[in-house]
This record gives C-alpha cells, sequence and structure tokens, in this order.
C-alpha cells in the first residue's frame, strides 16, 4: 500500500464514474499509482499499479469473454475472438479512461506529467485496468462486472461499429497469409508541409502490387488507410 501518496484529485468524484465506493482506499490509490513517482517515496513501502493491471487485465478478459459467449450463441470461436480483441484493446481503454477523466487521479512524477503522461494512451488504459483489479480484490467479481458492463459491454456495438478501432493492417495481414498471398508492405509515397504539421501518403503493395494507398497525420494513420484501401479493393471490407 501507498499511504504516504497523495492523489491529486477527489476520489469520490473517480469512484461514481465506475459505481463502486471503496472499503479499502489504499487499494484504489496504489491502483492509481505510476511506476514514474517511486524515487518520491519510500522503496521498502511504495507499490506501483502494476501488479494490480496485470490482474484487471484478467478479469476484463474474462468478463468480456463470458458476456460475448451468452450473447452471440452462433458466433464461432474466432469470431468471438476478434470481437473480444477489439473491446479490450488499448485504443477502447484510453477513449474510456479520457471520457471518465481519469488522467486527472493518476498520480505520477512531475517530469512524467510534464512530458503528457496524463493523456499517454499506455498509462490510461494500464490505469483503468489496474482500478479494475483494485474493485476486485476490495468487493469482488459483480461490482467488476458492473464497472465493465458500464463502460464497455452497454455500448460494445458502438465500438465494434465505429471504424476508428478497427485493426486493417492486421485484418490484411491475416487474410493475405491466409490466402497464400505473403505479407503486405507499406511504403512511403509521399511527405508534404512542415515538420510539426506533417502529412504522409502511404501505398499498401501485395507481392509488388499497389492494391491501396492511403493519407494521414502520422506514418501509422496512413498505413491503416492504405490497408483499409486495399481491402475494398480484394472485396473483403
Amino acid at each position: 500500500m501507498n499511504p504516504l501518496v497523495d492523489p491529486p484529485g477527489d476520489l469520490s468524484k473517480l469512484q461514481g464514474e465506475f459505481g463502486y465506493n471503496f472499503k479499502d482506499n489504499d487499494l484504489l490509490i496504489t491502483a492509481l499509482s505510476h511506476r514514474s513517482i517511486q524515487n518520491m517515496v519510500d522503496n521498502h513501502t511504495f507499490v506501483s499499479n502494476e501488479r494490480l493491471e496485470f490482474l484487471g487485465d484478467s478479469i476484463l478478459g474474462m468478463i468480456i469473454s463470458e458476456f460475448l459467449y451468452n450473447s452471440y450463441p452462433n458466433y464461432r470461436e474466432g469470431e468471438l475472438t476478434k470481437i473480444k480483441g477489439l473491446l479490450v484493446s488499448e485504443a477502447i481503454l484510453f477513449k474510456i479512461a479520457m471520457r471518465i477523466g481519469l488522467g486527472e487521479y493518476i498520480i505520477m512524477s512531475k517530469a512524467e506529467e510534464k512530458s503528457g503522461g496524463r493523456k499517454r494512451k499506455t498509462i490510461l488504459a494500464d490505469t483503468y485496468e489496474a482500478v479494475l483489479g483494485a474493485i476486485y480484490l476490495d468487493g469482488g467479481y459483480i461490482p467488476t462486472q458492473k464497472a465493465v458492463n458500464r463502460h464497455i459491454l452497454e455500448n460494445h456495438k458502438e465500438f465494434i461499429g465505429d471504424t476508428e478501432f478497427i485493426n486493417y493492417k492486421g485484418r490484411l495481414l491475416e487474410y493475405t497469409q491466409g490466402h497464400n498471398m505473403g505479407v503486405p508492405h507499406y511504403e512511403v509515397a509521399k511527405e508534404e508541409g512542415p515538420e510539426h504539421r506533417k502529412t504522409f501518403e502511404v501505398v499498401a503493395k501485395i507481392r509488388g502490387e499497389k492494391l491501396g494507398s492511403g493519407s494521414g497525420r502520422t506514418k501509422k494513420q496512413a498505413e491503416r488507410e492504405a490497408a483499409r484501401a486495399a481491402m475494398k479493393k480484394l472485396k473483403i471490407l
């Protein structure tokens, strides 16, 4: 536990966002404690949220697996796995964490905060899982399940249908490998604009043939759009 660490915000509001009031507040404080503050406290008693994040990740996966199994009786294992992978993805957990303002409560070093830690995707997604782990230890399965229902499962169709979260590169790779077409390659065809506002155009090729192109503010975004265009051309989207 981390009794000497104070959270930056009112934890009652955060607990309201999860629909759960902690009996042991130290568990919640540990869930909010980023490893960057280790040198600021007693190293012998400090515990970061990494172990709770490990537990929360497992509990989250189980809750979502159970929900999908019961909600989609006609779906095969592969289809259920894809939906689960989307619902537990860092992108969606980050979006949820931003919605509930989780970044305001994370206990981190000043250096981490100055570098944008309160809005860093990995930190917010991991902290969300850590809070789920803390709820599970403090109150058990049912309140944890209710929190996941509240944030993810009640709106799961919205997430499934949102193209922002679809892993086009992964799906294209799965298709090409399954059809002996090799591995897609992505090439930057053009870079435009000043350094701080660049736009990239990327081409997706399979066996040297151009199948799609896309543009974006980052190479990753442009590759994603190129993969989506390639899937449209292959009629697999």
